[in-house]
């Protein structure tokens, strides 16, 4: 969203799963007949913004649409759009992914500030875990076009990164 986007001059609609669906709202195909649903909203006149609560995040209604049309037609998890990323000076930080598998992450550079490599790890990372759920043992993940990272299992999954030719535990 632009910088100056006030979200006090726009009324809220809240989408949710009804009674029927109590305890299923963060299955797969749940979340997706949802995002179905928000996808045709979405061509709605004077719609300003979607957010995805779990992730706390606002964004633009076309590049909801950017992101997630393509995962309802098979293709990778709209990491961006229905979990969150957030830079420390060292690390990346999932937001929203606990909805999904029930653990957060938090993907340490070894010191270094993240850049666009650790943010595109974090990406497929994201979308590995969706696909595989919650991660009860410590293991080693190949990603496409990543080094592999060393996850281990917590509230929190912890990783690290330290290079393309790198991996430490």
């Amino acid at each position: 969203m632009p910088a100056g986007f006030d979200c006090a001059a726009h009324e809220a609609v809240l989408l949710a799963p009804g009674p029927h669906l109590a305890g299923a709202e963060n299955l797969l195909p749940v979340v997706q007949v949802a995002v179905s649903l928000i996808l045709a909203l979405a061509a709605l006149p004077g719609l300003a913004a979607i957010g995805w609560l779990p992730a706390g995040n606002l964004v633009s209604p076309r590049w909801f649409v950017d992101a997630v049309r393509p995962w309802l037609e098979g293709g990778p998890f709209p990491a961006l759009a229905l979990a969150g990323l957030k830079r420390g000076t060292d690390r990346v930080v999932s937001h929203g992914l606990a909805f999904f598998v029930g653990q957060e992450f938090e993907f340490h550079t070894g010191g270094e500030r993240p850049g666009e490599v650790h943010a595109r790890a974090a990406v497929r990372l994201v979308d590995w875990l969706v696909a595989h759920g919650r991660l009860a043992t410590a293991q080693a993940v190949s990603l496409p076009d990543t080094a592999p990272l060393w996850l281990e299992p917590g509230k929190t999954v912890s990783l690290r990164y330290d290079g393309p030719d790198e991996m430490c535990s």
